[in-house]
């Protein structure tokens, strides 16, 4: 099963990207790590911290994580009202938090973007009209009634959280207003972001199928060994759940198929970071197979010029310039040229003509042209591959009366040039946004025997070794001019455009086919 679940596309970042852009963000904003806050009694909280960390997944909860605050030194000072000798008495207490860990829970939220900032619409390059959601840390809603006992830490305080709630209640009162002053002056709530466009023709018009129409988010848990040194939560990630084409969402959520994320390793595994996996639907059956279509007419143009060498005497080569059309009576249109059968991993197509004329006493023929194209999706080697078949058979008759009788010559001629592209998509260097496409064949394998009764010379023709030559030459030439393999890279281009994180960017690495025909691409992060 796809790990997509009927999704068009699904981006993943893993926690630690998340906590290593939160860690780059508060590490350049100094103020932002000084914690202090004082209610309207006067009861203050002053420290110092390290950068926050999110804990993403918690469970039966997708649309909510944990937030933590790390406190490096400080303490806070709160009052209570104690009665001593019959009389109210306000108390002092201050509070040490060195080495302090609070950790609360917080709803993620994924918010239209009103008014885009310059800095994030300079990096939007996609023509035509889109908005922009961010995915955020909704500070509103920390519940900080209650601590996270397995992540909150309090060395020292003698009365553990959730025993005196007067004093509790004093704590969540200063982090509220921390949090709020966070909200109010930074932007180190937001997570990420996602593009979504209206009118994905004019957004890509290579790929309209790839530009998302609507998105939506949750969180997805790592399930499996945890290699030695990797924290537990690490692995876990936020996904970016997207549809194209302005298709229906076919779920909430999605349930754990998959390990989003991979382990670290040496050398580093390409989805260590996250990952960006687009539907076979998406890329194979709506962009490729219908781009595709040119190779057939690349086979009928073969097929062409290896007519032209068998039945042209004169002519010494199949390559070089455009040959007229000698086949059949009209050249195969665009809409000939649509594939007569698809599967779900691949394609065919073929064109055949027959053409014969004995009305001719002294020279009367028969002749069969003929091409198969297959184009197969190659999951297992992470390739598409395409091969292709033409095939000239011809039977020519020389009749030439001598005396009272006729002299027949017959020749007879099978050829056949057979070869085939393989195209895989590969990284491209490092720091370009994008996917290209590598487009490799094999070289021609030819056949060609011939029959004939005599030889008085009306029937030369090239050997096998100059039609295999001659073929070579040809493709050669053309290896360049394959326009799919632009298509590819331009379609893929802008793609990365349509989520970001916070801070920094992302950068396509190591595409690769899974099982069930998606492209699975790592994401690699760079601050």
């Amino acid at each position: 099963m796809s790990p997509l679940q009927d999704f068009d596309q699904i981006i993943a970042v893993s926690q630690d990207q998340i906590n290593a852009s939160l860690d780059a963000r508060f590490s350049l904003d100094a103020k932002s790590l000084k914690f202090n806050a004082q209610i309207e009694s006067g009861e203050r909280m002053s420290a110092t911290m390290t950068p926050p960390t999110v804990k993403l997944f918690i469970d039966h909860e997708p649309f909510k994580c944990r937030f933590a605050l790390h406190f490096v030194s400080g303490s806070f000072t709160f009052y209570t009202i104690r009665v001593v000798d019959g009389k109210p008495t306000v108390v002092t207490h201050e509070i040490p938090i060195k080495g302090w860990t609070l950790a609360f829970t917080v709803n993620l939220g994924l918010d239209v973007l009103k008014t885009v900032p310059p800095e994030i619409k300079a990096k939007i390059l996609i023509p035509g009209s889109y908005s922009v959601s961010q995915l955020l840390l909704d500070f509103t809603t920390a519940d900080l009634m209650s601590f996270d006992p397995e992540l909150t830490k309090t060395p020292g305080l003698e009365v553990p959280l959730g025993k005196d709630p007067e004093r509790d209640d004093k704590i969540g009162s200063f982090i509220r207003v921390y949090l709020k002053e966070l909200q109010l002056s930074t932007d180190h709530n937001i997570l990420g972001y996602a593009v979504t466009v209206p009118d994905p023709s004019v957004a890509n018009p290579i790929a309209p199928s790839f530009p998302p129409t609507s998105v939506q988010f949750q969180t997805m848990v790592y399930q499996g060994d945890l290699p030695k040194k990797v924290p537990p939560g690490g692995l876990d990630c936020f996904l970016f759940l997207e549809m194209t084409q302005n298709r229906t969402t076919p779920h909430t959520v999605i349930d754990w198929e998959w390990n989003w994320v991979q382990p670290p390793s040496s050398p580093p595994g390409p989805r260590e970071g996250g990952c960006m996996v687009i539907a076979k639907s998406v890329f194979w059956d709506a962009f490729f197979v219908g781009r595709a279509t040119f190779l057939n007419r690349m086979a009928l143009d073969m097929l062409n010029r290896v007519g032209w060498a068998i039945d042209n005497q004169e002519l010494s080569s199949i390559g070089g310039a455009d040959l007229a059309w000698s086949l059949s009576d009209s050249k195969p249109s665009d809409s000939d040229l649509a594939w007569k059968s698809t599967k779900s991993t691949s394609m065919s197509w073929h064109w055949s003509h027959h053409a014969e004329d004995r009305s001719s006493e002294s020279r009367p023929y028969w002749h069969d042209s003929d091409t198969q194209v297959t184009v197969e999706l190659d999951t297992k080697n992470n390739a598409i591959n395409f091969s292709a078949n033409t095939h000239i058979w011809r039977e020519n008759h020389f009749v030439t009366p001598i005396n009272r009788a006729t002299k027949v010559e017959i020749r007879k001629i099978n050829a056949t040039v057979k070869w085939g592209f393989v195209f895989t998509l590969t990284s491209v260097a490092d720091g370009v946004l994008g996917v290209s496409t590598k487009a490799s064949y094999s070289p021609p394998q030819t056949s060609l025997s011939k029959e004939q009764t005599s030889n008085f010379g009306h029937f030369e023709v090239q050997s096998d070794a100059e039609l295999s030559a001659n073929a070579k030459d040809h493709l050669d030439g053309v290896m360049g001019k394959i326009n799919l393999v632009h298509d590819v890279a331009e379609a893929f281009k802008n793609h990365s455009q349509f989520v970001f994180p916070g801070g920094g960017e992302f950068f396509m690495k190591d595409p690769v086919f899974n099982d069930d025909g998606d492209v699975v691409i790592g994401l690699t992060y760079k601050q």
